[in-house]
């Protein structure tokens, strides 16, 4: 009974020890409805395969005894080449677990006291930035579907949206070189317009840090001067009371 209560107090204190999980970026449209996709098949409760932008989406169904209620098994498959952090590698999976797939979940950094009740002995690190607030340049595809979403959709109304995505994916890639060139055109414009966006970004963040860098340097200089002019006043006061008393 005794290793029992240890084993569950362990258990306890390791959980205990898992960091917190923050979103570090919000998912672009194309994650968006990867996820949507993914928690509308974990609803429905139903077998189910379906592929969303490349990622492979299943649901199956387990084998229940007699009188228990059904339970399926989710199952998410990142598109072939795309580093999944190893997040999808025990399965079934979750929603959460294709959220650190996309690297839209991240650990959150140690709070202040926490830091402080574990020094670090190692070098410091350089202040993370904070995400970027430039929205991602979009592909020829993103702006295909924007075109074509409402006509497809028209066309296919009994489609879920995870069929629509697959019917305009596969129209797109059936697309000749002159057809996909006034969404190509505005892909290049939208990564242009993205580049420049990030460089003035980038300048703004570090026009800030200068600024910041300079007050705290004006602030220890002042700091310092009014240290050295006590220094001086005290002695200056036992110059005094040495005269007075000799």
């Amino acid at each position: 009974a005794a290793a029992k209560k240890t084993e569950k107090k362990e258990k306890k204190e390791k959980k205990g020890d898992k960091p917190k999980e923050v979103e570090v970026r919000k998912p672009t449209e194309e994650e968006a409805e990867v996820l949507a996709a993914v928690d509308k098949m974990k609803k429905a409760k139903e077998d189910h395969e379906s592929v969303v932008h490349g990622w492979k989406l299943k649901l199956k169904k387990r084998t229940s005894k007699e009188g228990k209620a059904d339970t399926f098994d989710m199952q998410v498959y990142a598109p072939k080449g795309k580093d999944t952090v190893g997040a999808l590698k025990k399965q079934p999976t979750s929603v959460l677990n294709v959220k650190r797939a996309m690297g839209i979940l991240a650990p959150a950094p140690p709070s202040a006291s926490a830091a402080a009740a574990e020094p670090d002995a190692s070098p410091p690190a350089e202040a993370e930035q904070p995400p970027s607030e430039v929205a991602p340049a979009r592909a020829a595809l993103y702006y295909y579907k924007r075109s074509k979403r409402s006509a497809i959709a028209e066309a296919n109304p009994e489609a879920a949206p995870a069929e629509l995505v697959q019917m305009m994916e596969q129209a797109f890639e059936a697309l000749s070189e002159e057809e996909r060139a006034p969404f190509e055109e505005k892909a290049a414009a939208d990564l242009t317009r993205y580049e420049e966006e990030i460089a003035a970004e980038s300048a703004a963040r570090a026009e800030k840090e200068a600024e910041k860098a300079a007050a705290k340097a004006e602030a220890t200089a002042r700091k310092e001067a009014e240290k050295e002019a006590k220094k001086e006043a005290k002695k200056a006061e036992k110059a005094v009371a040495a005269r007075m008393f000799s």
